[in-house]
């Protein structure tokens, strides 16, 4: 039996269970981030601004919220482009925010020739060298999600 299994963070809140399931996945993805982020330093690509930071207040707590600022004013010093994030917490919070369709993010990560488009809990991946593949796919079965074509 096959079956496609989308859940959407606004919707899921209504229903405890399926809000559960949604933040286990959640959880996996930021794993499997980690992870990445273990191998390779990690640039991330948003399109934060002034405007989206004001809208995203409703979806942080007050410690994301001051993070979600510095993001913001990094990401207006450097006219949008693509900014290295040394700190997990960033990391951890921007692939949140993507993951619940509240913002847009490209994470890159040189040394895995790998670029990850995050949009809700659907990832593209980008391999530039096959040589990362059969690890991308070994961390994201490990962590309980899987590749497909």
């Amino acid at each position: 039996m096959f079956f496609k299994l989308e859940i959407i963070y606004d919707y899921s809140k209504d229903d405890i269970n399926e809000y559960r399931h949604y933040l286990k996945v959640e959880r996996q993805y930021i794993e499997i981030i980690k992870r990445f982020w273990g191998i390779s330093p990690v640039y991330i690509l948003n399109n934060m601004n002034t405007e989206l930071l004001e809208f995203l207040k409703d979806y942080t707590d007050e410690k994301e919220g001051s993070l979600l600022k510095s993001i913001n004013d990094q990401t207006k010093e450097h006219n949008g482009s693509l900014l290295l994030y040394e700190k997990f917490s960033v990391i951890q919070l921007l692939a949140k925010l993507s993951l619940r369709e509240k913002l847009e993010s490209c994470f890159v990560f040189p040394n895995m020739k790998m670029i990850l488009w995050i949009n809700g809990l659907i990832c593209k991946v980008f391999l530039g060298d096959n040589h990362y593949k059969e690890l991308v796919k070994l961390i994201s079965t490990t962590h309980g999600l899987c590749m497909a074509k």
